[in-house]
């Protein structure tokens, strides 16, 4: 019984810790690495331009973008996931023994960017775009594999990284 109380009250205490964006980098930034810092500096506009996707969602409508808005899934089982991936990482962290992770461990899927893009990319002023095409409605990618969330790019191309796109586009388009 107490450890269903402690573990209720650790979602609890999390949930509300995890609205704070500093919170999160707290940890993640002291690595050697900075790589979680590196990523927060990106989520932000530099000189009035977003230069990544996470600095685009960040002010978005009346909405404030927070880390846990993407990192936390969009599922219960998502959620729970990751609660439980983060309270390893927690022990790890307080043990000494805690890697900063390079990529998701776990991958949130296009489930999460369909929560708020409900048209799965589909923009009507662009009715012979990528996403409008018959047959790439039922690829196997997710959507961050070609919308570069934390990595540098320009808001023109949808934040595109050719270096990510050309080679899941020669997959089946070789001959192009």
């Amino acid at each position: 019984m107490a450890g269903a109380a402690a573990l209720g009250l650790g979602i609890v205490v999390t949930d509300y810790l995890e609205q704070d964006n500093v919170f999160c980098v707290s940890c993640h930034a002291t690595s050697a690495k900075r790589l979680h810092q590196d990523k927060f500096d990106t989520s932000f506009p530099v000189g009035g331009q977003n230069t990544t996707l996470a600095a685009a969602h960040h002010g978005a409508g009346d909405k404030l973008f927070k880390c846990v808005d993407c990192h936390n899934g969009s599922t219960i089982t998502d959620k729970l996931r990751i609660k439980a991936q983060a309270a390893g990482d927690t022990v790890a962290y307080f043990l000494g023994n805690f890697e900063e992770p390079e990529l998701l461990r776990f991958s949130l899927g296009n489930r999460l960017c369909l929560e708020c893009h409900t048209t799965g990319g589909r923009n009507p002023d662009k009715e012979t775009g990528f996403h409008y095409a018959r047959h790439h409605n039922n690829l196997p990618f997710i959507c961050y594999e070609c919308h570069s969330v934390h990595r540098q790019a320009k808001s023109e191309t949808r934040f595109l990284k050719q270096d990510m796109v050309q080679p899941l586009c020669d997959e089946c388009h070789a001959e192009l």
